[in-house]
């Protein structure tokens, strides 16, 4: 199993960490995706264009460009998902909640800040 399958390594709260990453097998119809202010949008992935990879002092940052849509990943460890993006295997994606840490350890990616722009000129 791919670690990016894998549920993130977090101590409390007491309950099972919520997954952030939800990667399939082969390519997948769509893109769901849980924003950090709790905004759930769908978005198929016939209608991705590309995506960069930023390293930035403060963490870093992947940007996905839809044809009306862009959506920005911001966090640590983001670099492995750019495989799985270009692949379109990546099911669903959502951050992490304020109170959860990944251990040191953990190599998986730590998604911090999901946010979903519509682009100028989409209806």
């Amino acid at each position: 199993m791919n670690s990016l399958q894998q549920s993130p390594d977090c101590r409390p709260p007491a309950d099972d960490p919520p997954i952030t990453v939800s990667l399939a097998k082969t390519a997948t119809a769509g893109l769901e995706v849980r924003t950090s202010t709790g905004e759930d949008w769908a978005i198929p992935w016939p209608h991705f264009v590309g995506a960069r990879f930023y390293g930035d002092p403060d963490g870093e940052r992947i940007v996905l460009s839809f044809t009306e849509h862009e959506i920005t990943l911001k966090g640590l460890r983001l670099g492995p998902l750019l495989k799985e993006i270009a692949g379109c295997r990546i099911e669903f994606l959502a951050p992490l909640p304020s109170n959860y840490r990944l251990q040191p350890r953990n190599k998986s990616p730590e998604v911090r800040r999901v946010l979903v722009e519509l682009l100028p000129d989409s209806s």
